[in-house]
């Protein structure tokens, strides 16, 4: 495996995840938009679905 390689990120991955998404997610989950605040995590970072959940703290 190159050095390239053992650095890279899955998609989705929670390292790195931006705060300002995360506080983003989180007012959405307040407002009672669950399902658009995982639409936002999934569409800013390319992760699936049960990773998005896990992210947020969620169980859907």
């Amino acid at each position: 495996m190159s050095a390239k390689q053992s650095n890279e990120q899955t998609p989705g991955s929670l390292v790195d995840v931006d705060q300002s998404l995360l506080e983003r997610c989180q007012r959405l989950i307040e407002a009672g938009e669950t399902v658009e605040a995982v639409k936002t995590y999934r569409a800013a970072t390319g992760c699936g679905l049960a990773t998005a959940q896990r992210a947020l703290g969620l169980r859907l």
